[in-house]
């Protein structure tokens, strides 16, 4: 009876073991799955790793073009400030030769009108001359 008892603690305690070696595959099969998952992972973060490094530049380098064309814009805007000034200035310009000429053109239609009047009058003088010539003459 000892003797089966032994061999049937034997069994057991093989049986036992044989459970725990296949437990012992399956925990290794679970971590050598679970290195190459973190493997990809570490490989993935990497590569977005690398992929984020290249938005920052890519984001630096744009930064600087926004900056190029700030600048750009503001020296646009002072010289187009600068050519409405120089607009404007002649525009004024424009506006005081306007009102010259027209008081030169008013004083000149005053003068034809002056003459014009002086012209009648001595055509008007000239015609009683001559008239006043003609009785004479008479």
């Amino acid at each position: 009876a000892v003797v089966s008892t032994q061999s049937t603690g034997k069994s057991e305690l093989l049986s036992e073991v044989k459970g725990l070696q296949n437990k012992e595959k399956e925990c290794l099969m679970r971590v050598e799955q679970i290195s190459t998952e973190l493997a990809r992972a570490e490989e993935q973060k990497q590569a977005e790793s690398a992929k984020l490094a290249e938005l920052h530049e890519t984001v630096r380098v744009l930064e600087e073009k926004r900056k190029d064309m700030g600048a750009l814009c503001e020296n646009e805007e002072k010289k187009m400030r600068e050519e409405m000034l120089e607009l404007d200035r002649e525009r004024k310009q424009l506006e005081e030769d306007v009102k010259r000429l027209k008081t030169e053109i008013k004083s000149i239609d005053k003068n034809i009108l002056d003459r014009t009047a002086k012209n009648e009058r001595i055509e008007g003088e000239g015609k009683e001359l001559r008239e006043v010539l003609r009785e004479l003459e008479e």
